[in-house]
């Protein structure tokens, strides 16, 4: 039921105008998201032409190259000529920061919202959205919980890093009315309860244990985390009945741990804080919806081509909606799989996984990147290893950071020399170094198993 805003009228409701444009948009994505292909590409790039041609005439840094690109073309773009704009690096969205911003925002996207990435790549960026690119995030915000069937008056738990916590996220968490902007309108409404992702995971098993939430979400590791807490303490949690993963790159270990602790398949979030939704999970799959009424997606090989299905390259995405920051072209330093058609019937565009970004592609000494298995299944049958990272130091150098529940004996640590060489191809030199209950997490919480500080 949606909340009506008119005395004495319950059903059917008057929702007030945020509400009721939230409504207009999800009615919309409800029908594009059936449209073919093609019949979807054509309208991104109706809306992607409208956003060049507001930052060639607004943005200082686009003045110097698109005016000329979008002249060679007749004022607009076509798919054909749309690699001719340079790609977007981090690097360049630090350098440039200020003149990347619209002189002139359209009048009906204000107010301006701003603030600063997390920082997870060691390059924090400013942010810069409006009033559309909010409402857009709650649409769909609202879409992923619709296409997962989620009952939105139940309660719903968030354990993740936040930037000013309040004293209470460090301890017993705090209760919120609603999950937030995208779902308040509806009644009866679920609660939120939310807490740290920097207390001990032990603290957090009890907090959840208390608060019997519904739904979980979290980052991925520290999912996995609490599913192992669950399964050596042999309790499950009664009332949950969805997990949601955001923030990093989800591994099919991490996905069975929570198969076999809750009997629950996680939901995966792929989004970017300067950017926004850019994949929901599908609902039939482990595969990826790119939320193509929002972004535009390509993966791209070493060339700058498009990739084909089953094959790997970087992520680029613009967004089609940021008249205040527009970010064309913008490669995130991400690497995902294409996937083909979606097996719901949906013609949304398809990533097959998530790769994660370059810095998780380990280096071979003969120049080659690859993706690394990091070899953890086989860790408990020659030692007790509660907890482990590998970093790549330099070529030839791997740093094997773990927790281990007793001090590993020479041959133990031979056992794992073995194995991890084996996962990673290659017999690099291993340091081995201890830490006394947890590896440190990132300063925004987060946690990958591998991670290389080559540059």
């Amino acid at each position: 039921m949606i909340s009506s805003v008119i005395p004495g009228l319950v059903w059917p409701a008057i929702p007030n105008p945020q509400h009721a444009a939230l409504l207009a948009l999800q009615f919309q994505l409800e029908q594009s998201q059936w449209w073919s292909p093609g019949q979807i590409a054509a309208y991104q790039m109706q809306q992607a032409n409208l956003l060049l041609v507001h930052a060639a005439r607004t943005v200082p840094y686009y003045r110097d190259f698109l005016p000329d690109i979008l002249a060679a073309n007749r004022g607009s773009m076509d798919w054909a000529t749309w690699r001719q704009v340079p790609i977007l690096q981090r690097a360049d969205l630090q350098a440039h920061g200020q003149s990347l911003n619209s002189e002139r925002v359209p009048e009906s996207h204000l107010p301006l919202s701003t603030g600063k990435t997390s920082g997870s790549t060691g390059r924090p960026v400013d942010l810069v959205g409006t009033r559309l690119t909010d409402a857009m995030w709650n649409a769909f915000t609202l879409r992923g919980h619709l296409w997962h069937g989620r009952d939105l008056s139940a309660r719903l738990a968030t354990i993740k890093i936040f930037a000013q916590p309040h004293p209470a996220l460090l301890d017993q968490g705090l209760v919120l009315p609603t999950w937030g902007p995208a779902t308040e309108m509806f009644s009866p409404r679920g609660d939120a309860v939310i807490l740290s992702a920097t207390v001990p995971v032990s603290q957090q098993w009890r907090w959840l244990k208390a608060q019997q939430p519904a739904y979980l979400l979290s980052y991925p590791s520290n999912l996995a985390a609490l599913a192992e807490e669950s399964l050596q303490q042999d309790v499950g949690l009664e009332s949950l009945r969805g997990v949601i993963s955001i923030g990093e790159r989800l591994t099919a270990a991490q996905r069975q741990l929570c198969r076999a602790a809750w009997q629950l398949e996680i939901k995966d979030i792929y989004s970017a804080e300067e950017v926004g939704y850019i994949a929901h999970q599908s609902p039939q799959d482990e595969s990826y919806l790119v939320q193509a009424e929002h972004v535009i997606v390509e993966v791209l090989d070493a060339d700058g081509a498009p990739c084909l299905p089953g094959e790997v390259g970087q992520v680029v995405v613009t967004t089609l909606n940021n008249f205040a920051r527009p970010l064309i072209r913008y490669a995130l330093g991400d690497y995902a799989r294409v996937g083909g058609p979606a097996a719901c019937g949906r013609g949304l565009p398809v990533l097959q996984e998530i790769m994660g970004r370059q810095r998780n592609m380990l280096r071979l000494p003969d120049g080659n990147r690859i993706w690394p298995r990091t070899g953890f299944k086989e860790y408990a049958a020659v030692a007790p290893v509660l907890q482990h990272q590998l970093v790549q130091l330099d070529s030839g150098t791997v740093e094997v950071r773990l927790v281990v529940a007793s001090p590993l004996q020479p041959e133990q640590e031979a056992a794992l020399t073995g194995i991890i060489h084996q996962a990673l191809r290659y017999p690099f030199r291993l340091q081995f170094r201890y830490y006394d209950a947890e590896i440190p997490r990132a300063a925004n919480g987060k946690f990958e198993d591998f991670m290389s500080l080559l540059p």
